[in-house]
């Protein structure tokens, strides 16, 4: 889980960047004079890593950075869907004895899991919809930021917690948790 925490905040912070790049070079000087569909079509060529076609320059820089453009996209997509399969097929481990507050953490683990799975569906999809328009991309992050604060190790402390730690509970943890990654 910590690695996803990790993950979705990379992917959020790359997401909004993207988007904060098309404000700076459309929307400042080019929204006052562009249609809705105009707008839509030039976000999906930035996110496709394309220039227009109708378009003839020949400058190969921009065409480099256009096509770095569409492996960053796709890079942070594969990396993202791999963080949370991972997650998803994390194990919770099972304590030595089965007391009623190791018993109380799997569960929550276990809840929080279930609220991961959720997240994966909604997020995999808007992914899939990002190239569609910058809306989703809007969404994408808002869905990004839920997951990143469900799943922060700092807001489960209990859960994330190895068994070295039930031992000493001001001890720090040596940076496993609860989950099998």
């Amino acid at each position: 889980m910590r690695r996803l925490h990790e993950q979705t905040e990379r992917a959020r912070d790359f997401y909004n960047n993207i988007m904060d790049e098309f404000d700076q070079d459309i929307t400042s000087s080019v929204k006052k004079y562009a249609t809705e569909e105009v707008l839509a079509e030039l976000w999906q060529n930035k996110i496709n890593g394309k220039r227009d076609p109708r378009i003839s320059v020949d400058d190969g820089e921009e065409d480099e950075t256009f096509r770095e453009t569409k492996g960053k996209v796709a890079d942070m997509k594969r990396d993202l869907s791999n963080a949370l399969l991972l997650a998803l097929h994390s194990t919770i481990r099972h304590g030595r004895e089965e007391s009623v507050r190791n018993k109380a953490r799997r569960d929550t683990a276990k809840r929080l899991l279930r609220k991961v799975e959720t997240a994966n569906a909604l997020i995999l999809d808007l992914l899939g919809q990002v190239r569609g328009g910058r809306e989703h991309c809007v969404a994408l992050v808002s869905e990004l930021d839920e997951l990143k604060a469900l799943i922060d190790p700092d807001n489960h402390k209990d859960i994330y917690k190895t068994e070295a730690d039930d031992v000493d509970d001001n001890a720090p943890s040596a940076g496993n948790d609860e989950y099998d990654d």
